[in-house]
C-alpha cells in the first residue's frame, strides 16, 4: 500500500442562484477508513461564462450592451486569472447606486447583467476593479 499520493479532482457546478452552496463528496475506495467524506462549500455566481473556451489573455472590461439600455445593461468582462473583483454602478454625482460584485472569481469571460427598474433615467458609471486595474463605462439608461 502507498501513502501519501496525491489525486486531483476537478469538481465542477453550475449554479441556479447567486448564494453560499455547501455539499459534499463521498470517496469509497479500499482503504480501512473508506469512505471518506470530502465537504465542500461556497458562494456560488450566477453569470454566463464559457468554461470550455482558452483563457482570457489579459484582464479587460468588454462594452456595455445594449448601451442606451431600458431595463437591463450587460456588464462582460474577462480575467485571465482568479482575482478579487469589485464592480460597483454610480450616478453621475458619484452616488454609490448598487454593488453587483465583491469578491474572488475564477479566470475566463463573466457575464452580469444590472437591472434597475427602480432607477431615475440617466448616465449611470460601471466601476469594474481587478487585478490592480480599475475600469469605468457609462452607460444611459432610458425609460
Amino acid at each position: 500500500m502507498t501513502f501519501g499520493n496525491t489525486v486531483a479532482i476537478p469538481v465542477r457546478f453550475r449554479p441556479i442562484a447567486e448564494q453560499v452552496y455547501s455539499g459534499y463528496i463521498v470517496f469509497t475506495s479500499n482503504s480501512v477508513t473508506s469512505p471518506d467524506t470530502v465537504v465542500l462549500s461556497g458562494i456560488g455566481y450566477f453569470f454566463d461564462d464559457a468554461p470550455d473556451t482558452p483563457l482570457p489573455l489579459a484582464f479587460e472590461l468588454k462594452p456595455l450592451y445594449p448601451n442606451p439600455f431600458n431595463g437591463a445593461v450587460n456588464i462582460s468582462f474577462s480575467l485571465p486569472k482568479a482575482s478579487d473583483v469589485s464592480l460597483n454602478v454610480y450616478d453621475v454625482l458619484g452616488r454609490q447606486v448598487s454593488t453587483m460584485i465583491n469578491g474572488t472569481m475564477n479566470a475566463g469571460l463573466h457575464t452580469a447583467q444590472w437591472n434597475c427598474a427602480e432607477c431615475a433615467a440617466g448616465i449611470y458609471l460601471f466601476k469594474l476593479e481587478a487585478a490592480g486595474q480599475t475600469f469605468v463605462q457609462k452607460a444611459a439608461y432610458v425609460k
